[in-house]
C-alpha cells in the first residue's frame, strides 16, 4: 500500500525528473509549494518508496528517479492530463476543417504538427492485413485494347492493383485473361489474403483453361498483388526529432529504435499487446524499452470496428506524458471521423487511371 504522502512525492519525482532530466532529491521537493513536509520526512518517505519497489538510485548519494513499477502505478493512479494545451488544439482543428484537404493530407499534417509540438517521434501503424483482411472481390477493368488493370479489394476497402498489357496475338486477350480471373475470384473469395497467397502457390485452384502458361502468369500476378498489401504497415512522422532531440539517446539506444523501426518488432509491440504493453484507462498503451518509451492509443474506423490502427509516440522515458496522452485521445477521437467520414472504396488515383 502507498500512502496519499507517498502518492504526491512519487507524483512529484516523475514529473520534475521529466522536466528537469535529472534525479530528484528530498531538498529539491520541499520547496515545492503543495508538498508542506520537512525535507527529513520526504527523504524517509522516499526510503520507503524506494523498499516497495517504486524508486530507484542511480548512485548512492544521489536523488530518486521512477523505477518501471513506479511508472505503472503513475500512469493507472496518479497522472493527471495537462489541459493547458488548447493554443496546439486550435493548430489541429485548423487541419481538420479545412475542407481542401483529404484524409491522406489531413492524416499527415495532423501527425507532422504532433511531433513538431511534442518534438518527439510520431508513429501511425496499421494490422498486418494478409492475417485481418479477406478477399472481397478480385476483378479486371479495361483501360484500352491494349491495357487492362488486375485489381483486389478486401472487406475492409483496401484496394491494391496491377496494370497489364494484353496480347491478343497470344491468346492474352481481355476476355481470356477475365474468364480466368473470375475463375479465381469465386475460389479466394472471403479468403483471408495469407490464405489466398496459398491457394495461389499450391495452385488448388480447378484449371480447365488450356492456356497453361496465361494461367501461370496471372497466378504470379496476383501473389504480387496480395503481398502489396502488406507493405507501408507503419508510417513515421517526425524523423529530424529523432536525429535532434534524442541527445538522452546513446548510440545502443539509437541502434534499438532503428531496429525496431526498420522491422516488425513495432507492430508486434503495438498490437501483440499481451506481450509487451502496460495499459491504463482502457486504452492508452505504454511499451518500456529501457532508455525509451512509446506511448499509444488505437484509432477505429467506426465502419469497420475491429479495424484499428494505432497513433503512437516514441520519446525518452521521460517524456511529458500530461501533455502527450490528451493530445493522443484528442487525435485519435478525430482521426477515426476522418477515416469514416472520408472512406471510399476506390482510391482517387485508381478512379483518375480508370476514366
Amino acid at each position: 500500500m502507498i500512502s496519499n504522502r507517498e502518492r504526491l512525492i512519487l507524483k512529484a519525482i516523475i514529473e520534475h525528473h521529466s522536466e528537469h532530466q535529472q534525479p530528484i532529491s528530498s531538498k529539491f521537493l520541499s520547496r515545492l509549494s503543495y508538498l508542506k513536509y520537512s525535507s527529513a520526512t520526504i527523504r524517509y518517505d522516499m526510503a520507503q518508496l524506494e523498499k516497495k519497489g517504486y524508486l530507484c538510485k542511480t548512485h548512492a548519494s544521489s536523488g530518486r528517479i521512477p523505477s518501471l513499477k513506479g511508472y505503472v502505478f503513475y500512469f493507472n493512479h496518479l497522472i493527471t492530463r495537462n489541459h493547458d494545451i488548447f493554443q496546439q488544439i486550435s493548430l489541429f482543428e485548423n487541419i481538420f476543417k479545412n475542407k481542401n484537404f483529404n484524409k491522406e493530407t489531413i492524416v499527415r499534417e495532423a501527425l507532422t504538427l504532433l511531433g513538431n509540438v511534442t518534438r518527439y517521434l510520431v508513429i501511425l501503424a496499421f494490422p498486418n492485413a494478409l492475417t485481418t483482411h479477406k478477399v472481397a472481390k478480385i476483378d479486371l477493368v479495361l483501360l484500352s485494347p491494349e491495357q487492362a488493370i488486375v485489381l483486389i479489394i478486401t472487406n475492409y476497402g483496401q484496394i491494391r492493383y496491377q496494370s497489364i498489357f494484353l496480347e491478343p496475338c497470344n491468346n492474352f486477350d481481355f476476355q481470356n485473361v477475365k474468364s480466368i480471373i473470375l475463375a479465381i475470384n469465386n475460389t479466394l473469395l472471403d479468403k483471408y489474403l495469407c490464405e489466398a497467397i496459398k491457394i495461389l502457390q499450391e495452385k488448388n485452384i480447378e484449371n480447365d483453361f488450356c492456356n497453361a502458361q496465361l494461367f501461370d502468369k496471372l497466378v504470379n500476378i496476383l501473389i504480387e498483388i496480395f503481398y502489396n498489401f502488406n507493405t507501408n504497415n507503419s508510417h513515421i512522422y517526425g524523423i529530424n526529432n529523432l536525429i535532434n532531440n534524442f541527445s538522452w539517446a546513446d548510440s545502443n539506444t539509437m541502434k534499438e529504435i532503428l531496429h525496431i523501426l526498420d522491422t516488425n518488432k513495432l507492430n508486434e509491440m503495438l498490437f501483440d499487446a499481451h506481450k509487451y504493453i502496460f495499459k491504463f484507462n482502457n486504452r492508452i498503451r505504454w511499451v518500456s524499452c529501457h532508455k525509451f518509451a512509446i506511448i499509444s492509443i488505437p484509432c477505429e474506423i467506426k465502419k469497420f470496428p475491429d479495424q484499428k490502427m494505432f497513433i503512437a509516440v516514441l520519446g525518452p522515458m521521460t517524456m511529458a506524458y500530461p501533455e502527450v496522452i490528451p493530445l493522443l485521445e484528442y487525435l485519435s477521437v478525430n482521426l477515426s471521423q476522418t477515416f469514416y467520414s472520408k472512406t471510399n472504396l476506390i482510391p482517387d488515383k485508381l478512379e483518375e487511371i480508370c476514366k
